[in-house]
């Protein structure tokens, strides 16, 4: 084996014989020990060194001494995947803080979206309110229109023929006018049914001028004058009963 150091090269196997040989002088035998322990020092330096270089030429790691080739690429494979795991797992959470991220954004939106939904809903249930009512006091101003039409046309005929109109203010549901007209014969009980225009009034149109009446409600109740007697009135025209009185009026509005 040979040895190169401090530029010269040196047999390790001579200076072995060689410290032999001097062993009969100590001073010789000393100082070939001395130089047999430098050559080995520097042979293991520049095995180290050799080793150093051929790491970094090849970037390799450094082998471990004892530990079989296989071993080691079990442990690089293992580092590797190790390395490859904690990147997956960097990853892995970027993207959940992410999604949280969006996730937050989305409930947001959600909120905001539900808020302005029942506001959407609010506003037509109140625009459909308002325009329920508008239409229902359309259709009722449009039957009192009718009503007081019709009742101005009814009044007018009366005026014009020889009849007479009754409106009999009362609580009764159903009112019945027992009459006889001059000269004639009283209606078979209970009378004629009046008819209903508004709550609280009936109405009828009676043949003739001179008429006698009394109300009834069809079940033993009966309406006449304050003092007892029947009603009577004479002459064509609308007349108002009510609380055992009767009065000529114009024109039916109530």
């Amino acid at each position: 084996m040979r040895t190169c150091f401090g530029g010269s090269c040196t047999s390790l196997g001579r200076l072995r014989v060689r410290s032999k040989t001097d062993r009969g002088d100590p001073r010789k035998w000393r100082r070939s020990m001395k130089v047999q322990g430098r050559a080995w020092k520097a042979h293991g330096k520049a095995t180290r060194a050799w080793k150093d270089v051929r790491v970094r030429s090849t970037g390799e790691p450094r082998p471990l001494e004892g530990v079989p080739s296989e071993v080691m690429d079990m442990f690089r494979e293992a580092q590797q995947n190790i390395l490859d795991l904690n990147q997956s797992r960097l990853l892995a959470l970027e993207e959940l803080q992410h999604a949280r991220s969006r996730i937050a954004d989305l409930e947001e939106r959600v909120m905001e979206a539900e808020a302005a939904a029942a506001e959407a809903v609010a506003l037509a249930e109140a625009r459909s309110a308002a325009a329920a009512a508008a239409a229902a006091e359309e259709r009722s101003a449009q039957a009192q229109r009718a009503y007081h039409e019709t009742t101005a046309s009814m009044e007018e005929g009366s005026s014009a023929k020889n009849v007479v109109t009754l409106v009999y203010k009362t609580g009764w549901n159903k009112a019945y006018v027992h009459f006889r007209t001059k000269g004639g014969e009283w209606t078979t009980l209970p009378g004629r049914l009046m008819d209903e225009h508004e709550p609280g009034f009936k109405r009828v149109v009676l043949d003739g001028t001179s008429v006698e009446f009394v109300f009834n409600d069809g079940k033993g109740n009966w309406d006449k004058r304050v003092d007892g007697c029947n009603y009577s009135l004479e002459g064509r025209g609308t007349y108002m009963v009510s609380d055992g009185n009767v009065s000529k009026i114009d024109s039916w509005s109530e």
